[in-house]
């Protein structure tokens, strides 16, 4: 998989062959056919699991919080980083054209990474209400609206200063949703874990 997602991140998908992915894996054109009918199953394999791998990752790196609001600061810089990293993922969530197959539309509306940090974020805030530390309900649907305030990043993700755009919507999501008081706490818990964590070090 790691030989495809290279590939196919490099070049797009109309980029890369069958015969281009065999070779640079050593196998023969059958084997591959064993396993995929067509290159966009396999590719469509290829999204999902590298989709997988990163919403995984991303549930790592945000358990380690204890405040719901850092939890999501923690994804959303989280799964930022992880998109610099791999070109493919980036590219296809950006409905860069590159990467478009003839699944595109279909996949879309089932994919993976989307519905995953969904998933997250629902955790998020239902612990977030439950501590008394999120006011949701001033939003309509405010799991749409993380969602959408992601997606917009996507968009800009290659220009000049978005590190410091993910920040800005990063304070407005702070202000937007969080109690004061409770965030305090939260807050210090988390100092402690960092402070822990560097002196564990």
């Amino acid at each position: 998989m790691s030989i495809g997602e290279a590939l196919f991140g490099e070049r797009g998908y109309h980029g890369v062959s069958i015969k281009l992915v065999v070779e640079r894996a050593g196998l023969s054109a059958g084997s591959f056919y064993n396993y995929f009918h067509s290159k966009e199953a396999f590719y469509e394999e290829l999204l999902d699991h590298t989709e997988r791998l990163a919403i995984q990752e991303a549930r790592r790196v945000i358990a380690r919080m204890q405040s719901p609001i850092n939890q999501l600061k923690s994804l959303y810089r989280f799964i930022t980083l992880g998109l610099r990293r791999s070109p493919l993922l980036r590219g296809v969530l950006a409905g860069d054209s590159r990467y478009t197959f003839p699944g595109s539309a279909r996949r879309r509306s089932r994919g993976v990474l989307l519905d995953g940090i969904g998933e997250v974020i629902d955790t998020i805030l239902a612990t977030g209400v439950r501590r008394r530390m999120f006011r949701t309900g001033r939003f309509s649907d405010v799991r749409r609206l993380l969602i959408v305030l992601y997606t917009a990043l996507l968009v800009d993700f290659e220009r000049a200063g978005n590190e410091a755009l993910t920040e800005d919507v990063l304070t407005l999501l702070e202000r937007g949703l969080t109690r004061r008081r409770p965030l305090r706490r939260a807050a210090r818990r988390d100092r402690r874990l960092e402070r822990q964590d560097r002196d564990d070090e």
